[in-house]
């Protein structure tokens, strides 16, 4: 007899399998370990607020040295490292799945003979949000023109080429 984690109890416990069945023979791939694997979505809402109480702390560090100064400077740039790679592995993995998505849903609709229709539906939802975006865009530009004040800049030197 082995011991195998079973992924089909809510509980996770651990069941036991014969070896000498080959069709029950399974392997658990689960997506973490302890609470983090168990409990997914409070992790997640455990770890975006403690990100935020680290961002609302760091933005309240006012260092009194140069040094101190530095310090502060250095930590924000290894946080916005880590947070560049999250949001780049982030969309390493997003696009590809989404494009994927979309054309095997095209490919299912040309299948099934739909596609003209819900082609059409889709061509119209996109103008329709399009056209949205663009006004809500001019409305807020017009909104907000008072908030704005001209200046004007000194003039640039002119480049030195060696």
């Amino acid at each position: 007899m082995t011991e195998v984690v079973s992924s089909t109890s809510p509980d996770h416990s651990i069941g036991k399998i014969d070896e000498d069945d080959e069709s029950n023979k399974s392997v658990d791939y689960s997506p973490g370990i302890g609470i983090f694997g168990r409990y997914p979505l409070i992790s997640l809402a455990v770890f975006a607020i403690l990100g935020l109480g680290v961002g609302i702390g760091l933005s309240y560090w006012d260092p009194d040295t140069a040094s101190a100064q530095d310090s502060k400077d250095i930590l924000i740039r290894w946080l916005g490292l880590l947070g560049d790679i999250f949001v780049r592995a982030l969309k390493c993995i997003v696009i590809p799945l989404v494009f994927f998505n979309v054309v095997l849903a095209t490919v299912e609709m040309v299948k099934m003979g739909k596609a003209s229709s819900i082609g059409w539906i889709t061509i119209g939802v996109y103008a329709a949000t399009t056209l949205l975006a663009a006004i809500f865009g001019v409305l807020s530009t017009l909104m907000f023109a008072g908030q704005y004040s001209e200046k004007t800049f000194p003039e640039a030197a002119a480049p030195i080429i060696k």
